[in-house]
């Protein structure tokens, strides 16, 4: 797949090529062109022309256009169109519109592609050195498109094929310089946010016989993606107003392995008080369990009566950046025919100086705090982030009483009997620890979950909030004191 968007990618840069080399002058129109196409460090590329119409100094259209290199790349344009197109005397070059349409391009051993449309309007574009290599200076530099389209795009490279319906962003300023993976901790401040106003994805298709990912749409809005993770948090806290993505498939052999039907993200903008609340969705995924590639594990899960796994995942929350206070209301998972998982939280302390500090050092601190000392040089930072309030609910949904019954079966009893002794059991378990209030409480919460197939509830109700440094230093030197430290409650109904 990677092969596939290397080598279309090469072929689309012969389209621009002339567009991004160095400057000689301030120029425009076909003669910017020409100027182009005539610099030495494009003397391996042919481009020709059966026709050309020239609107104005600044605009024209070539048709039947020919483009081709030493290495026997060949692209061919029915019609290239350009107008408003001017050189800047900051290295730059800005046009009204750009218009390709019937493009298709082909490489000796490489297969070929097409692509029926791409149109490009309000574009700014800073020029670059094709011959010279990539040049540092240029990270400084973005690209601006006040729209772009692709549409009707088909890749066949060897065994590996791609297609697109349609691709739309409007709006976007694109920074260049980038400071993830290898280049998190580089010299300078980071680049502004990449933002745009949409983008949107129709009918993506990519991979072969053996593998194959599959999106209906993609539709994104007011986008504030930060280019570095020790960007200032304001940037992090909304990088997306909304987010919809439909009919996503994970192909494997020609058989659907993973189907989604939608995911939605929506983050509001700030109240007055200055609290952020957003809420997302999962809707109808699908997990085909026959698809399982250990034989153990898929006779497991046939033994248990499951052939597939059907989830969909909804919850909404918000934050105060100011006071740090987090809050999910009410997080649901349901899964069908197995069980339903709900998780409610409340934290206060995460302030955005807290996430600040939190970010730069898992950032590596601008190159001061080595990987293996990231969580010693966090443990400040998570002294100020407290747990007010968390509770999990399990409701079972049947497998609960699968599983009894297999485990039983194995044991040679019943999965009744099983339930019946789980109280005694835990006790026998947790004996050793020294609370026997808390084992009391769990033993039989657990024992009427198993014998009334209900809802099980974890709940943490501290009288006064818990630093999650002290959650920690508990859990290390004296964990039996954890429950009484959160108040931890364990019921069943």
């Amino acid at each position: 797949m990677l092969a596939t968007a290397k080598r279309f990618t090469a072929s689309a840069l012969l389209l621009s090529a002339a567009c991004l080399t160095t400057p000689l002058h301030a120029a425009e129109g076909k003669a910017l062109l020409d100027k182009w196409l005539a610099q030495p460090q494009l003397s391996s590329v042919k481009m020709t022309w059966e026709t050309v119409a020239e609107q104005s100094s600044d605009s024209f259209t070539l048709n039947g256009v020919t483009i081709t290199t030493q290495r026997d790349y060949k692209v061919t344009v029915d019609t290239l169109t350009f107008e408003g197109l001017k050189e800047l005397d900051d290295n730059r070059i800005v046009f009204d519109a750009l218009s390709i349409s019937n493009a298709s391009g082909t490489a000796p051993g490489q297969g070929s592609w097409t692509m029926a449309s791409l149109t490009a309007g309000n574009s700014d574009v800073p020029f670059a050195d094709w011959a010279g290599g990539f040049k540092r200076e240029m990270l400084t530099r973005r690209v601006k498109f006040g729209a772009l389209n692709i549409a009707g795009v088909k890749s066949d490279a060897g065994d590996v094929g791609l297609t697109l319906q349609e691709l739309s962003l409007s709006n976007a300023d694109i920074p260049l310089d980038w400071r993830y993976g290898e280049r998190a901790n580089a010299e300078g401040d980071p680049a502004a946010p990449l933002t745009f106003q949409s983008f949107t994805v129709s009918g993506f298709e990519a991979g072969n016989k053996d593998g194959l990912v599959k999106l209906g749409g993609l539709d994104v809005k007011g986008a504030n993606i930060p280019t570095s993770p020790s960007a200032d948090f304001d940037v992090w806290i909304r990088p997306v107003e909304t987010l919809e993505m439909s009919n996503l498939a994970f192909n494997a052999e020609q058989k659907d392995v993973v189907t989604m039907a939608g995911m939605t993200v929506v983050v509001e903008p700030t109240a007055a008080d200055g609290t952020i609340n957003s809420r997302s969705s999962i809707t109808d995924v699908v997990v085909d369990l026959t698809t399982i590639p250990d034989p153990q594990a898929r006779a497991q899960m046939e033994r248990l009566g499951y052939s597939e796994v059907r989830a969909s995942l909804a919850g909404s929350g918000s934050y105060n950046p100011e006071t740090g206070r987090i809050v999910s209301d009410d997080l649901q998972l349901n899964v069908a025919d197995m069980f339903d998982l709900a998780i409610a939280y409340a934290f206060s302390g995460y302030t955005k100086e807290v996430a600040q500090k939190i970010n730069e050092i898992s950032a590596g601190g601008g190159g001061q705090v080595p990987p293996d000392q990231a969580f010693m040089a966090m443990l400040p930072e998570l002294s100020k982030i407290k747990v007010d309030a968390l509770k999990i609910a399990l409701t079972d949904r049947s497998l609960t009483g699968k599983l009894l019954d297999l485990q039983a079966q194995q044991m040679g009893t019943t999965g009744d009997q099983l339930a019946q002794g789980a109280p005694l059991m835990i006790g026998m378990a947790m004996g050793s620890l020294g609370m026997p209030q808390f084992t009391e409480m769990v033993s039989q919460a657990v024992g009427k979950f198993l014998t009334e197939k209900g809802t099980l509830t974890v709940e943490a109700n501290p009288s006064q909030p818990v630093s999650v440094l002290d959650i920690i230093s508990t859990s290390q030197s004296n964990p039996t004191q954890i429950p009484e430290l959160l108040n931890a409650q364990v019921s069943a109904n």
